[in-house]
């Protein structure tokens, strides 16, 4: 469209230049001056025969400083003409090498340009938003120029210029909505954020008409951002977010980075210690799949309500190794002393990672079991067994003995309780194999006593008879109940002195108090077995003793 220097002089405009409107054919725009006031201003000339006199109003009433003023409208004889004033500003297809914030910022002031103009009544639509018609200024000041002859909520677009960045109810002449001026900005959006020249975003364009430019992007930008962006240039308006608020709350809500992601093999880690004292470790690995970061994390132990209530440091029994780290593959070890736990307890707490992720935070709760207080008590009821059980075995073989009065049925007793002995021990403590080579022992003793005649016999079968039971029951209850709290030497020598003295007590009745053997069996085996006892209850009383002490400064469950 060609306008000679002249055409707006009976307007008292004066016409310096035509500005480029990139091949629209139903306008054309001019710099120009008002003859008058000598000010700068753009012309906008409208070819329709029956131009939108209500819209022309409306656009002349918009006071917003992302918008130049609309000064005045007149009819010219190719239809009407639009007098804005000029702002000395460029437009933002000529920028580069943006920063994501100023994209973020570019982004915003549109989008509030937009919000301003749907809050109108009824709504303004642009229509025509594309890079060349987005300035900005030396006072980093956003401004929309290049309004097209905006229709109301209901009314129907005329196309025009490039369309790519028309929506597709535009180029359909089907009604507007607020989201169709969305797709204009996300599109010129994509050419500022990849540096495609608004002539050739066509070339990003798909078969289905989506705009494909991640590729295009640094791979610094997040994802959420490239997303919020595509939600933008959605082709079907459906898809698109409905508002221009709706689009800025959402951008307010993403980083600008791409951003490292937090995967931990474990969520909650449950331990328990074996005893009191022991220290217990977990490892817990950390990892980041997302190329081009680097993740950073520093653990914290939450807040607890009972170590606030007794002002106990949660790190005097909890450390994590290292308690800082940066790398996309870390193994972190949580370590719990169980000297600062009170006994018998069950502790809950919880781990906080804080990252240089979206999600800032994860949590791991831990849960610690803590064993009862080991009180060495003594085994009364154990000793009791054994020594009841070594009374009546060796009473009963004694009357054998006693019976015979002979030398070799001593023989043969204190041969057979010894090999009967080993083998009921063997069999208390489940050792079959031990037990089939100490049973071919014995037999290999029987078959010598027979030879040896009846007065052995008797003395091996009764022996071996109160050596088996004995055996079996003290190597039984030493297995199954005293090794448990005590270890090996003090457990074997309580069975065994509860056995020989059960053993002295079992032949006082044939013996006699006064008889050497049954005062050896049973000073022998009372004595250092009361002496055991003995130590064992001063040992309790200490631990206890200590364990309150300790109390106050332990953690509290």
């Amino acid at each position: 469209m060609n306008n000679g220097n002249n055409d707006f002089l009976p307007q008292g405009y004066q016409i310096h230049r035509s500005l480029d409107r990139f091949g629209e054919q139903d306008r054309a725009a001019y710099l120009a001056v008002n003859v008058k006031n000598k000010q700068p201003v753009i012309l906008e000339e409208f070819q329709y025969k029956e131009p939108n006199l209500d819209e022309i109003k409306a656009l002349c009433q918009l006071k917003h400083p992302g918008i130049p003023q609309f000064l005045e409208s007149f009819e010219t004889p190719r239809g009407i003409c639009l007098v804005q004033e000029y702002k000395k500003a460029s437009p933002i297809h000529n920028l580069s090498n943006l920063s994501p914030e100023a994209f973020k910022y570019i982004a915003k002031s549109i989008l509030d340009i937009l919000i301003y103009l749907q809050n109108q009544s009824p709504v303004v639509f642009h229509q025509n938003l594309r890079p060349e018609n987005i300035w900005f200024d030396n006072q980093r000041q956003i401004h929309v120029v290049g309004f097209g002859l905006s229709r109301k909520a209901k009314g129907i677009a005329h196309s025009g210029g490039t369309k790519v960045f028309k929506s597709r109810e535009q180029l359909a002449n089907r009604p507007l909505s607020k989201a169709t001026d969305l797709y204009g900005l996300g599109v010129s959006l994509i050419c500022l954020l990849t540096g495609t020249k608004p002539t050739e975003i066509d070339d990003l364009v798909n078969q289905s008409g989506e705009i494909t430019f991640e590729r295009l992007v640094s791979s610094k930008i997040s994802m959420d951002l490239i997303n919020w962006i595509e939600k933008l240039a959605q082709p079907v308006a459906i898809n698109r977010h409905k508002t221009a608020s709706d689009a800025l709350t959402a951008l307010e809500e993403i980083y600008l980075y791409r951003h490292p992601e937090v995967k931990l093999d474990i969520n909650q880690i449950n331990l328990q210690a074996n005893v009191l004292g022991q220290e217990l470790r977990q490892t817990i690995k950390i990892n980041n799949f997302v190329t081009d970061t680097n993740l950073q994390g520093k653990w914290e132990i939450a807040s607890h309500p009972s170590d606030k209530r007794y002002s106990i440091n949660p790190e005097s029994w909890i450390k994590i190794q290292p308690s800082d780290f940066e790398g996309n593959k870390t193994r972190c070890q949580i370590i719990i002393n169980t000297e600062k736990l009170m006994a018998d307890k069950n502790y809950k707490r919880r781990l906080i990672l804080h990252t240089n992720t979206l999600d800032k935070t994860q949590t791991i709760d831990i849960q610690v079991t803590t064993p009862p207080l080991v009180m060495q008590t003594p085994p009364y009821k154990s000793l009791g067994v054994i020594t009841a059980t070594s009374f009546v075995c060796f009473a009963i073989g004694w009357s054998v003995v006693f019976s015979f009065t002979h030398i070799l049925t001593i023989v043969g007793f204190i041969a057979g309780i010894t090999i009967g002995a080993k083998n009921g021990i063997i069999l208390g403590f489940n050792d079959y194999d031990e037990f089939k080579i100490w049973s071919r022992v014995m037999a290999g003793f029987s078959t010598g006593a027979m030879i040896m005649g009846l007065f052995v016999v008797a003395g091996f079968l009764a022996g071996g008879m109160a050596g088996v039971i004995t055996g079996l029951i003290g190597g039984g209850t030493m297995k199954k109940h005293l090794v448990k709290r005590f270890n090996y030497i003090h457990a074997g020598a309580m069975v065994l002195l509860a056995t020989i003295f059960g053993a002295g007590v079992g032949i006082l009745p044939y013996a006699g108090l006064i008889h050497p053997l049954a005062l050896i069996l049973l000073i022998g085996g009372g004595f250092p077995l009361g002496g055991i006892i003995g130590w064992l209850i001063s040992e309790n009383q200490k631990l206890l003793s200590e364990y309150e002490n300790l109390k106050p400064s332990l953690a509290r469950p």
